[in-house]
C-alpha cells in the first residue's frame, strides 16, 4: 500500500479506528492534502470533524476529506 510519508500516521490511526481509506495525497506543495475514504465511512470521518474537501475530478462527491497532519 502506497501512502505518502507525511500522512502515513493519520492514515493508520484512521485504519486503527475502522476507517476505510480509497486514496490520499500530501499536495507536494502544489495541491491541498486530502484523504478519501469509502462512502460508509463518510458519517464517521464527519463525526471526527473532519472538513468535506472539494474534489475537482468529482464535483459534489463527498467523501474527500482534507488532511490535518499536512497544511497546505
Amino acid at each position: 500500500i502506497c501512502v505518502d510519508v507525511c500522512l502515513a500516521l493519520e492514515v493508520q490511526q484512521l485504519w486503527a479506528l475502522g476507517i476505510r481509506t480509497t486514496g490520499c495525497c500530501c499536495g507536494h506543495g502544489r495541491a491541498a492534502p486530502f484523504i478519501g475514504v469509502v462512502d460508509e465511512d463518510i458519517d464517521q470521518m464527519i463525526a471526527l470533524g473532519y472538513e468535506v474537501q472539494a474534489n475537482q475530478s468529482r464535483p459534489g462527491a463527498g467523501d474527500t476529506f482534507t488532511a490535518r497532519s499536512v497544511r497546505h
